[in-house]
């Protein structure tokens, strides 16, 4: 499981790895995840059907970055919000994420019961549906 802890204006987040069941929790020092707010851009954002993926990421609700204790390298990605407090979808984000789930395989269904979820296909999640992942 992760834990998020937000700053006061709720701008950046330190998400740690925590495993509730061992009341065990990883140190930052050695396994750092976070999350910065990014602002909307005006006039960039929404990007065009066309930018670049550069242009695209600027307009992220969020910029994560990952990062473990022996290796200096930091990990970057950006988390866009795609659906908003009521649970309609927000464009052309969620689009974008329809458009790349369709593209994955289907999942294994066995192992998904196994594990006590249920599998829904893409095509078949309404529009509106506010129950999303982000991991």
């Amino acid at each position: 499981w992760y834990r998020f802890q937000f700053n006061e204006d709720y701008t950046f987040a330190q998400i740690y790895l925590a495993y509730t069941g061992l009341n065990l929790e990883i140190p930052r020092q050695i396994l750092s995840f976070s999350m910065t707010h990014q602002p909307s851009v005006p006039g960039l954002c929404p990007p065009s059907k066309h930018a670049d993926k550069n242009t695209f990421s600027r307009c992220a609700t969020w910029r994560r970055e990952s990062g473990i204790l022996w290796n200096p390298r930091q990990w970057v990605y950006y988390v866009f919000q795609i659906v908003d407090k009521d649970g309609e979808p927000v464009q052309p984000y969620f689009d974008k994420y329809v458009e790349f789930i369709k593209s994955k395989e289907r999942g294994n269904t066995t192992r998904a019961k196994q594990a006590g979820l249920s599998w829904t296909t893409p095509s078949s999640v309404p529009v509106g549906y506010a129950n999303a992942f982000v991991g």
